[in-house]
């Protein structure tokens, strides 16, 4: 964990999502969602979930994933568990 829970995650989120799908920070809008993207698909879901539990110490449990399909829905469900 680099930075812990933030006020607003959305800016470390993208950075996950961007660094994982090797696209520019600025691509990753907040409706960008899995499969709205070429290189977004369930391996490149589950390496963003596992970076995402490790960036913010938390665990994305059966219940949460499913919520899991957007940028913006990710930093939502994130701001939630703090």
């Amino acid at each position: 964990m680099t930075h812990g829970l933030e006020a607003n995650p959305l800016a470390r989120v993208r950075a996950i999502v961007a660094e994982v799908l090797g696209i520019p920070v600025q691509e990753t809008t907040d409706d960008l969602a899995m499969y709205g993207h070429p290189r977004w698909d369930s391996v490149a879901q589950i390496d963003i979930i596992l970076q995402l539990e490790d960036e913010f110490g938390l665990t994305v449990d059966d219940a949460m994933a499913p919520r899991f399909t957007t940028v913006a829905l990710m930093a939502e469900q994130i701001g939630a568990a703090a």
